[in-house]
């Protein structure tokens, strides 16, 4: 039995940019989750994988939604941007019964029976068909799966669990030797299979996921260093950051060393930390789960801050892996940070209306106001990442196609929607200095040092600034937060606010005052 499939391509296209190219049955709902749940999750344009990446996925909307797919990376845009993604993904609209199930991982495993070109992209994308037999030849190459994920999945169909996986290549062979190969040996099919060999449970986890909570915690003005999630045998279990993998491992090694005599041989629980100071700073080794631990490298810092950074971060880390169980199965409606994609494209204002109402809608004003249907849509992500939103926020506020004064309206919309959303607890003040401390300071102490004084704010680790230099006070968002925050207190008069330092310049630190 022949299957049946709507496709959407993704990637930058000539002369039109990021954004998705879809058959007519795809609906908006179905374009948005593809953009979100597969786009965002398993691109980290924040840290973007080596050329010739290669990677395939299913992944179920529900039981009658089935997305499977191939990734890529191994070519330039028309700006000579390197690292650019290229999805190509097939839509099951119905049931997905163990023969599917079977086709779906002949195809991963065998490659795309059709693709597009960037260049030349066509005016329509029809419905295919995928024969049941393999008689088709492939546009590109796919990659071998190992038996036991593909009964992991039987499995979970028969169960009625909903899937969630993604496996990547990790090889060093280039695209141009892996095309003009008809069959892989089985040494090459072992290296192309498996995202890391070692660590079982890394296979049917997110690693974005991972990395995205990592690099919000390395962006906390806490002088975090470099760090790692390490498995109970001290090998990496994503790619760790600031650190090289050989230093991770003996650094891992040891601390694991020291860590499980310690236990033994005082016959103590398991241990929570192991901490090692020096003058310049500390390593430290924090339990998450029984096959998992996150290590860091940090300069001098204050250890009441970085411990409680530390905790919140292995709550978050817990919550991903001790619901991936060991298996890919993930339920789809968790809440995840997620990389903001740029695209636009033409819709009714009823429809950006129906997207804004879906996901808790912002308020009349907002919608209203030039109708900013992207900056609608980005202010809504970040919304729902709060506070763990630095990195997603700098790489906004690094495209060339996102201006000072949209970066400041963004910020206006998301002050706004926290307080409109419930993410932050309104306050009942009468004055301005009191909504500085009781409701700015609060509201932004979770990922910088800000103090009130007077009808100013000054900020002393500002992550927005970092890296960044400018001739003149640059932090738009930040400014933009402030005034959307103020603006949702009652009784209060309307303020505007005015950078009047900023690191990026030079100055020791950002100072804001109201007007």
């Amino acid at each position: 039995m022949n299957l049946s499939v709507e496709p959407i391509f993704y990637t930058s296209f000539s002369n039109i940019g990021f954004t998705p190219l879809s058959s007519p049955l795809i609906s908006l709902e179905i374009k948005q989750f593809f953009l979100k749940k597969i786009v965002e999750q398993y691109w980290d344009s924040y840290n973007p994988p080596d050329a010739d990446y290669q990677g395939v996925y299913i992944l179920q909307k529900s039981l009658e939604e089935t997305f499977f797919g191939w990734l890529y990376n191994d070519v330039s845009d028309d700006f000579d941007r390197a690292n650019i993604p290229y999805f190509i993904c097939y839509i099951l609209l119905e049931k997905l019964t163990f023969s599917q199930l079977n086709v779906i991982w002949n195809s991963l495993e065998k490659g795309p029976i059709e693709v597009i070109s960037r260049d030349y992209p066509p005016n329509n994308i029809a419905t295919l068909m995928i024969p049941h037999n393999d008689d088709y030849q492939p546009l590109r190459l796919g990659i071998n799966i190992p038996q036991a994920i593909k009964k992991k999945t039987e499995q979970a169909l028969k169960k009625e669990q909903l899937m969630n996986l993604f496996i990547t290549n990790d090889s060093n062979i280039t695209m141009a030797e892996k095309t003009n190969k008809t069959k892989l040996d089985s040494d090459e099919v072992l290296t192309l299979s498996l995202v890391n060999s070692q660590v079982d449970k890394s296979l049917f986890m997110n690693p974005l996921t991972i990395e995205t909570i990592l690099k919000n915690l390395l962006l906390k003005p806490i002088d975090i260093q470099g760090i790692a999630l390490i498995s109970q045998e001290g090998q990496p279990m994503i790619t760790p950051i600031g650190i090289d993998e050989e230093t991770t491992s003996i650094l891992s090694g040891t601390m694991l060393y020291v860590a499980q005599t310690t236990q033994a041989e005082l016959n103590w629980q398991e241990i929570e930390t192991l901490s090692i100071r020096s003058q310049q700073g500390y390593l430290i080794l924090a339990y998450c789960t029984p096959e998992s631990y996150l290590l860091l490298k940090t300069g001098k810092v204050l250890t009441g801050l970085l411990e409680a950074e530390i905790g919140r971060t292995v709550k978050k880390i817990q919550t991903i892996l001790q619901n991936s169980d060991a298996s890919f199965i993930e339920l789809i409606d968790n809440p995840k940070p997620i990389k903001n994609t740029f695209y636009l494209e033409d819709k009714s204002r009823e429809e950006w209306e129906a997207i804004t109402e879906t996901n808790y809608s912002l308020s009349e004003q907002q919608k209203n106001d030039n109708f900013d249907k992207e900056l609608l849509n980005m202010a809504q992500n970040l919304i729902d990442c709060y506070p763990d939103f630095v990195a997603e926020v700098r790489e906004i506020d690094t495209n060339p196609n996102i201006d000072d004064q949209q970066m400041l309206k963004l910020g206006n919309y998301v002050g706004k929607g926290l307080l409109k959303q419930g993410k932050i607890k309104s306050v009942s003040v009468k004055n301005l200095v009191a909504a500085i401390n009781k409701l700015i300071v609060p509201s932004l102490s979770y990922f910088m040092i800000a103090e009130g004084q007077d009808n100013e704010l000054q900020v002393h680790a500002n992550p927005f600034c970092l890296y960044k230099t400018s001739d003149v006070p640059s932090c738009y968002f930040l400014r933009g937060m402030i005034e959307g925050l103020l603006a949702s207190v009652n009784n209060l008069p309307e303020f505007t606010v005015e950078e009047i330092t900023c690191k990026a310049t030079g100055d020791e630190s950002c100072r804001f005052k109201m007007i």
